[in-house]
């Protein structure tokens, strides 16, 4: 009875850091639908598209993104020590919309340029994806389950890959461009109702709230204080550092 109720409990305060986790890397999902686009995506243009588009096109529209990736990597930093972790997930999921929706409109734009700006955006998105969901899912874990909960975010990527492919043999290059334009519409809902990281809290002496948002964490019944300070004096050493 007694073990039954300790794996009951174990679970209840597993569970909230689970769902906090997943939810954190399906921007790496979106990082791998556009990883993966091209392989189904440019085939099925070579064969729709009403519109000049020459080899060397199609090339530098496959490696755009990659361009965007780099300033997206570098721009990512500030929105995230400034308006935090979570909106900064928010944001970088408004950019991959609107890259893949421009992206799918292409279809009725007729214009290559659209092409550019769309995959160009999603370069962009997905280079804040990788610093700004892995730093989210890093703090909101517990330190015993950080380095598997971690990992969810390399298993999104690869699933975002799959799915490209997967979807892409059966539907054309602007559809699909319309369907992963709307599952980030999904994963924007759903961080929003998400509690944002604790450590960024602290270190914006917003304790109240880091408290709440640890106390979610971690479970009702889980006392939080040793951890908010283990925080408080990880932020400290942090500090003392950087003034040095």
């Amino acid at each position: 009875m007694k073990m039954g109720t300790r794996m009951k409990d174990n679970f209840t305060n597993l569970f909230p850091q689970l769902v906090v986790a997943i939810w954190g890397s399906w921007g790496y999902f979106c990082m791998g639908s556009v990883r993966g686009r091209s392989s189904p995506g440019i085939p099925s243009q070579n064969r729709t598209m009403d519109f000049d588009m020459s080899p060397s096109d199609l090339q530098w529209i496959s490696s755009f993104p990659m361009l965007g990736a780099i300033l997206g990597s570098l721009f990512i930093n500030k929105p995230m020590e400034y308006y935090g972790r979570k909106k900064a997930l928010v944001g970088h999921y408004i950019v991959f919309i609107c890259g893949f929706f421009i992206s799918g409109f292409t279809h009725f734009g007729e214009h290559k340029s659209m092409l550019y700006i769309g995959r160009f955006l999603m370069g962009i998105a997905a280079g804040c994806t990788t610093p700004a969901a892995q730093i989210y899912v890093s703090e909101c874990a517990s330190p015993s389950l950080r380095g598997w909960m971690g990992s969810l975010t390399a298993s999104s990527l690869v699933l975002g890959v799959w799915s490209t492919y997967v979807i892409g043999t059966f539907v054309e290059w602007h559809v699909l461009a319309w369907i992963f334009g709307c599952l980030p519409i999904l994963f924007l809902c759903g961080t929003v109702v998400m509690p944002e990281s604790p450590v960024w809290l602290l270190s914006h002496d917003r304790e109240q709230e880091a408290r709440r948002s640890l106390q979610f964490l971690r479970g009702k019944g889980t006392n939080v204080q040793a951890e908010i300070e283990r925080i408080k004096k990880h932020l400290e050493r942090v500090a003392n550092y950087n003034s040095q």
